[in-house]
């Protein structure tokens, strides 16, 4: 049976006051004058954990990790510092190649195969950095609202600040260390992704006025939108009105006398 290497065990009281866990959530706001202008500052801040629950599984470790030197081994590894410079290495082994001379009536490639673990290293970094009841990820983050008013335009900018006390500290573990050390600090590119940033979220710049709108009818000028007309109301009247069927609509725009003459003639 293959034995797993543990990794540095992490202090989870110090990991979840690192992440502010032992401290509650909060939001505040503030409001505070600036040359004439009022500032508005919202802040929420928030934090949170994520524990590793189970044991580590050799079938996800690559076989290299759990059987260093399988293949290839580093002549003069003291198993933790790792290979030194350029040129000044040497190395053994057989790269497990199916070319290569039997060992022990085994050939090298059968063997690689048939030992424990994972063809691939790829998901050793996750498997082997956390031990079962560590602390994966203590994460703190504060997310702010800024708004204020200035030349009559009014301005909104959000941002987000995240810390995550877990992935700050973090070394990685490395078992087999034929081209690298047993340990490294986790890389600054890598930490300025999950452990350390600082971002804008939004930014928004708008502003109210008002439309002026002229509409020309008639030869009649209205502005801001209001519409005035004069209107000139003529009506006659009858004390019988009878409407032929045939009656044109021209009947209603005749006007005056003549269609009073119009509508008599017609009935």
């Amino acid at each position: 049976m293959a034995v797993i290497p543990t990794p540095r065990m992490r202090h989870l009281l110090k990991g979840l006051a690192g992440a502010g866990l032992l401290l509650p959530m909060s939001a505040s706001a503030l409001q505070f004058d600036l040359g004439g202008n009022t500032i508005t500052v919202g802040n929420l801040f928030t934090v949170g954990a994520l524990m590793r629950m189970q044991d580590i599984d050799s079938s996800n470790i690559g076989k290299s990790s759990l059987n260093p030197g399988l293949c290839v081994s580093r002549v003069g590894d003291d198993g933790s510092s790792g290979p030194g410079a350029r040129g000044s290495n040497t190395f053994a082994g057989n790269t497990c190649s199916a070319t290569a001379d039997d060992v022990n009536g085994v050939n090298p490639n059968v063997n690689f195969v048939s030992q424990p673990g994972s063809f691939s290293p790829n998901a050793d970094n996750g498997n082997l950095n956390f031990d079962q009841y560590d602390l994966v990820h203590g994460a703190a983050k504060l997310t702010t609202d800024i708004s204020f008013s200035v030349f009559d335009a009014n301005v909104f900018v959000r941002t987000l600040a995240l810390f995550d006390a877990a992935y700050n500290d973090l070394d990685q573990f490395h078992p087999d260390t034929t081209l690298q050390p047993g340990a490294d600090p986790f890389s600054s590119s890598g930490k300025e992704v999950i452990a350390r940033e600082l971002r804008f979220l939004d930014f928004f710049i708008s502003r109210s006025f008002d439309i002026g709108v002229e509409i020309l009818v008639d030869g009649m000028t209205t502005a801001e939108g209001q519409l005035q007309l004069d209107v000139v109301e003529e009506h006659w009247e009858q004390d019988e009105f009878l409407l032929s069927a045939w009656s044109p609509p021209a009947a209603w725009s005749s006007g005056g006398t003549n269609s009073l003459s119009y509508y008599g003639e017609a009935n």
